[in-house]
């Protein structure tokens, strides 16, 4: 056979084990990277519903608080100053993320503990203040717990209030008492859930609402990152609102 002919079968031969060897490579990557984005997703999803439920039982314990003091007024269809005094101290704790304890009757604030740094708060009526009066209304109607902010506090300060409607029977009716509220101390609960560690094992997040009021989204926290691309969102519903937690590796 012609030397020529031969040679030029080889390389065909070799050229076809080259494209083979390249595609089987290609299809290995194709496998690794396919992999490795789904091993991706899964943290990143992990890491999101773990943080979603540590807010969501924060949350909770939090509740439990507003939830002692709102069944002794149930019980007793009210409560003096004293006594809230003696109980709010009780449930109060020295560096806790639950700033003030407030008890508003018919929606206006009567009574704070600790009243010392707090006495702006004194007297502001929750159902007309511009501010507060949606969410305020939303937990009358509804009987559930409902979350206002996070904005600029009366007292200084960035803080949520948390709403617990009471309600009473008098005369075999029930009747609207008014609010506990709880007032939180927004950079101490960031820093409770540990947001701010995500950061620290490489995800850009943020976690935001729509304002019920005007119908804009509200960013509750974020990172340093402002915009996040190809972000995970998984939804974290508390009573009478709903967040929305967008997550995604740096890489």
């Amino acid at each position: 056979m012609d030397d020529s002919l031969i040679k030029k079968k080889m390389k065909i031969r070799l050229f076809g084990v080259f494209i083979i060897t390249l595609l089987i490579i290609l299809a290995c990557s194709h496998y690794l990277a396919s992999n490795q984005k789904k091993s991706e997703q899964m943290k990143v999803k992990y890491t999101a519903r773990t943080t979603v439920s540590r807010i969501e039982s924060r949350l909770d314990k939090y509740l439990e608080r507003a939830d002692f003091i709102k069944k002794i007024i149930e019980k007793a269809n009210n409560l003096d100053d004293k006594k809230f005094n003696e109980i709010a101290e009780l449930l109060h704790e020295d560096k806790d993320v639950i700033e003030a304890i407030e008890l508003a009757k018919d929606g206006v604030v009567g009574n704070i503990y600790p009243l010392k740094g707090n006495e702006p708060a004194m007297g502001l009526d929750m159902l007309t203040n511009p501010k507060r009066k949606k969410e305020a209304k939303i937990a009358k109607k509804s009987g559930q717990y409902t979350i206002a902010g996070p904005y600029e506090l009366k007292q200084g300060g960035i803080g949520a209030l948390l709403f617990d409607p009471v309600y009473i029977y008098e005369n075999g009716h029930k009747k609207f008492w008014g609010f506990v509220i709880l007032v939180i101390d927004w950079e101490k609960f960031i820093h409770e859930i540990n947001l701010n560690n995500l950061e620290d094992i490489g995800y850009d997040y943020q976690i935001w609402k729509k304002n019920l009021s005007e119908g804009t989204e509200v960013t509750i926290a974020q990172g340093n990152c402002k915009h996040i691309i190809h972000p995970l969102e998984v939804v974290c519903k508390v009573p009478n609102d709903t967040w929305y937690f967008e997550i995604a590796p740096k890489s």
